[in-house]
């Protein structure tokens, strides 16, 4: 019972949540779309930086390996 009531609480949350929108788009369709295209590529932006910082985190564990500083498989076999 308790589930019922909890998941009609949440369906009335989600269409009021739609409605709103629905409601600013319509109201404030630039502004809105500005905003929402800032929020997208501010998250680019963001995954870009922590692919770049990935990116130069193997580059230094595999300079590392090149030159002897890590783990080598050719090592095992001597």
């Amino acid at each position: 019972m308790d589930c019922v009531v909890v998941m009609l609480m949440l369906q009335s949350l989600y269409c009021d949540v739609r409605q709103l929108l629905s409601y600013v788009k319509e109201i404030h369709g630039g502004t809105f779309r500005r905003v929402a295209l800032s929020a997208l590529l501010d998250a680019l932006r963001h995954q870009q930086t922590a692919t770049d910082a990935a990116a130069r985190k193997n580059k230094g564990v595999r300079s590392a390996t090149l030159h002897g500083g890590g783990h080598n498989e050719d090592n095992e076999h001597d």
